[in-house]
């Protein structure tokens, strides 16, 4: 704690710093599979850290144990029907999930605070919807909650996460004219085409009426197609510009793939 502080992490920083931590630990598929079939109990905590592996329990449980140590509330959600387990930290009841006054927390894979593969399932995100892809509002429980510190940066999060649905708006949007205006290119580029080859050959044929009369045609044709070009670009950048506001964003929030 002493040596974030020292580099002047907050102690909301610190906290996400510690999350972050665990959900990278890698999620241990044949545990799991063992603990379904009732042919295994899940790691406690050390166990999770000492091996680097572990399923929602352990690393629930491990999170809980950390954030109470830096002196955050936390608790355990527990979701029964589900078979499923989050961590949870003090936060602002307004924000907080199911009214409770803790924010849960997805151990399983790289979240933010207080969200879970449901809020990004829509959005299509690689790398931030995990196999727990549920509704946890059935059946929840908390556990073990422990009175501490508040995390106040969960409007953070929630402004980051309206963020990403706006531009994925957006883009949307713009994916949609765009592909029509590149329609509207491949037809005029077909027409100038034919017009082109039927120009060259009265060109030959020496027919100059003919070749003018085409070639006006061909002419205004190729200066529609630039100006649908010219918008085409423009929306092309916007699209792509936009693509890249997306990135920066996701970078914001896969801290643990290296990118710390």
């Amino acid at each position: 704690m002493d040596k974030a502080l020292n580099n002047k992490l907050t102690q909301d920083q610190l906290a996400e710093l510690t999350v972050s931590f665990v959900q990278s630990i890698p999620y241990d598929e044949r545990l799991a599979s063992k603990v379904e079939n009732l042919s295994a109990l899940p790691k406690h905590p050390y166990e999770v850290l000492y091996e680097k592996s572990g399923i929602c329990s352990g690393k629930s449980f491990l999170v809980h144990v950390l954030l109470d140590e830096l002196g955050f509330g936390t608790c355990l959600f527990v979701f029964d029907e589900a078979d499923h387990m989050m961590a949870g930290i003090k936060c602002p009841k307004k924000h907080s999930k199911f009214n409770s006054g803790y924010c849960y927390i997805e151990s399983t894979s790289y979240h933010p605070i207080g969200f879970a593969s449901i809020e990004f399932e829509k959005l299509n995100i690689e790398n931030l919807v995990t196999k727990y892809s549920i509704n946890l509002v059935t059946s929840w429980n908390i556990k073990n909650d422990i009175n501490g510190k508040e995390y106040t940066d969960i409007e953070k999060n929630i402004n980051l996460l309206e963020k990403l649905k706006n531009i994925k708006i957006k883009r949307k949007k713009f994916k949609a004219v765009i592909d029509e205006k590149s329609e509207r290119l491949k037809g005029l580029k077909d027409n100038i085409d034919q017009l082109k080859t039927r120009m060259e050959r009265f060109k030959r044929l020496n027919k100059r009426i003919k070749y003018n009369r085409y070639a006006n045609k061909y002419n205004n044709l190729v200066s529609r197609f630039k100006r649908i070009k010219g918008v085409y670009n423009q929306l092309s950048d916007l699209y792509n510009r936009k693509g890249r506001e997306l990135e920066a964003l996701v970078d914001h929030l896969l801290i643990q793939k290296g990118r710390q």
